[in-house]
């Protein structure tokens, strides 16, 4: 796939995002999922470079997760974060860059399934300081029953 071909292929993805989630506002649950476009290619054909381009036209932040080595609760704190940001109109919306995707644990992949049907909900251990500046692990939950069209989850891999 070539450039603008993958250019057009996120603008295609997005647009049917936006009308999924659209549908589901107006007739409730129509049990269509959101889609993950995948860009994958070698190293050099300008994959990152797409998406970047496309963030940029949308005036949309862009964040970018690995799924090889960072863990699947980023993604969750990630999306928690500019769900927030996008409600209090600090951002106009949001591209999260899931790179070598095709690494995506068990964890990864429920979250995914999550966003596919356009909601997020998870239970995670963060590890904050005390008072005392002593490390603790503290219960954290995320709970969005619709996430909001201008977020937009793209995955990429290498071949």
């Amino acid at each position: 796939m070539y450039y603008n071909e993958m250019l057009e292929a996120l603008e295609t993805a997005f647009d049917n995002n936006v009308q999924k989630i659209r549908r589901k506002k107006v007739f409730g649950d129509t049990g269509e999922k959101l889609s993950l476009p995948a860009l994958s290619g070698p190293t050099g054909i300008g994959k990152t470079a797409c998406v970047k381009e496309f963030a940029r036209n949308k005036d949309f932040h862009l964040i970018t997760i690995d799924c090889s080595y960072e863990p699947a609760n980023f993604l969750v704190i990630h999306l928690n974060n500019a769900i927030k940001d996008l409600n209090n109109g600090k951002i106009d919306g949001c591209v999260l860059l899931l790179d070598n995707v095709n690494e995506a644990d068990e964890d990864y992949l429920h979250i995914i399934n999550q966003y596919r049907t356009n909601s997020l909900h998870s239970f995670m251990e963060v590890a904050v300081s005390d008072e005392n500046g002593k490390p603790v692990q503290k219960n954290f939950e995320v709970s969005h029953d619709e996430i909001p069209e201008k977020i937009f989850i793209i995955g990429e891999q290498r071949n």
